[in-house]
């Protein structure tokens, strides 16, 4: 017990050079609501093969504006390649319309899975193309495009 914390800090400190890394611009749509949304993420890498990747949206949703909050764990299939797919599962809260309540909560929240593809991974600039999918109230299909610079 007294060894967790300690090779927990040493897998963060281990370089993960196979992963981009840092802030990005992503653009998108959620068909269920006819959606398009646009949006900002993090990326930092964990391990070789996992990557933490928080993002925020704010989107159309049909006239009234929305908010999602998203935080995904990427895992790499092949961290080492410059086109790579990985699967992501994680968390996102979705909020819709204008509200007069300050204590209002989120329209939904729950869990989220997809997958995408990296391009360019090792470059100065990647891409990626993924698609998600949310349960509980959130969107059902969103597709997205994103840059990590």
């Amino acid at each position: 017990m007294r060894f967790t914390l300690p090779f927990f800090l040493l897998l963060l400190a281990v370089p993960a050079a196979a992963s981009p890394r840092g802030f990005g611009l992503q653009l998108g749509a959620s068909f269920e609501e006819d959606d398009f949304l646009g949006g900002i993420h993090y990326i930092l890498p964990i391990t070789h093969r996992i990557d933490l990747a928080p993002g925020v949206n704010v989107g159309t949703a049909g006239g009234d504006g929305a908010l999602t909050l998203n935080g995904n764990l990427h895992y790499n299939f092949l961290p080492d390649a410059e086109t790579g797919p990985y699967v992501e599962a994680g968390v996102s809260s979705y909020s819709a319309g204008p509200s007069s309540d300050t204590a209002d909560s989120p329209d939904a929240t729950g869990p989220t899975v997809g997958a995408g593809v990296w391009f360019n991974r090792h470059g100065g600039t990647a891409y990626s193309v993924e698609s998600r999918f949310g349960f509980n109230g959130l969107p059902t299909a969103t597709l997205e495009f994103a840059v990590t610079f």
